[in-house]
């Protein structure tokens, strides 16, 4: 009783894991491909939002391909006298993935 159970359980398995592939969705014509999306993330920050305050932001442009070096970027003037002695560890690493990402 217990083997066909087994046996049972894993027959269905294997038929859902076939199956999966036909019953997953199809990119719609039309439908924003990942590069479109951020591409269109890049020009509203180049339109809307040329001024970096935060890490993040400076992290995930630069993951998308945008150059810092570029003059169109208003950049923080970051020197790390905003960081003090009691900041906690989550500013230091913001504060270092910022640089990395601007490239300094």
């Amino acid at each position: 009783m217990r083997s066909a159970l087994a046996n049972i359980l894993c027959l269905m398995l294997l038929t859902s894991i076939l199956l999966l592939p036909f019953f997953s969705k199809a990119q719609a014509e039309g439908d924003p491909t990942v590069n479109d999306i951020v591409s269109g993330v890049i020009d509203y920050y180049r339109n809307n939002k040329t001024t970096l305050d935060h890490w993040e932001e400076l992290v995930a442009l630069k993951n998308a391909g945008v150059d810092f070096q570029e003059r169109r970027w208003d950049l923080p003037d970051w020197d790390g006298t905003d960081l003090v002695t009691d900041s906690p560890a989550t500013a230091y690493a913001g504060y270092i993935l910022g640089l990395m990402a601007i490239g300094q």
